[in-house]
């Protein structure tokens, strides 16, 4: 599985938890939608080797976008808490990606909050950073 692959099946889950009014591949650099997530290859190296091929780990942040100063800061905190949530049980849950690689082991998973402006508007954004272990080359016998 490619790091592009591996991009579209997080898109994939992070439209399904229903937090996100849009959905993107790339860190946006103008104004975006209140809601807006962006899903961001962030990175991707070989850790080690099982006999004839590698075992690849893709490192992804998701980040959600949300206007600050809309609601009280509380209840946007709140609402990101349950968007978290929602995302990390749809990954942790999903150990082969939707049946496209043989095991996906999370390696490491953090979150972050914090502010940013684009086109002087300011946002309070969470970052959710996952990084998966990925056997890409064997499938389970079933």
């Amino acid at each position: 599985m490619t790091l592009a692959g591996a991009l579209a099946i997080f898109e994939s889950k992070v439209k399904a938890t229903g937090y996100a009014s849009v959905v993107t591949r790339r860190e946006p650099s103008k104004a975006v939608q209140d809601g807006t997530c962006a899903v961001i290859g962030v990175e991707g190296f070989i850790d080690e080797a099982v006999l004839d091929a590698p075992r690849e780990v893709h490192i992804v942040t998701v980040r959600r976008y949300v206007i600050a100063g809309a609601e009280p800061e509380a209840n946007i905190d709140d609402e990101m808490e349950l968007w978290r949530d929602a995302l990390l049980t749809a990954f942790w849950g999903d150990f082969n990606l939707g049946d496209n690689i043989a095991h996906g082991l999370p390696t490491e998973t953090r979150w972050e909050l914090g502010y940013g402006t684009l086109e002087r508007t300011l946002y309070r954004f969470m970052d959710l950073t996952i990084g998966w272990r990925v056997d890409v080359a064997y499938k389970f016998v079933q």
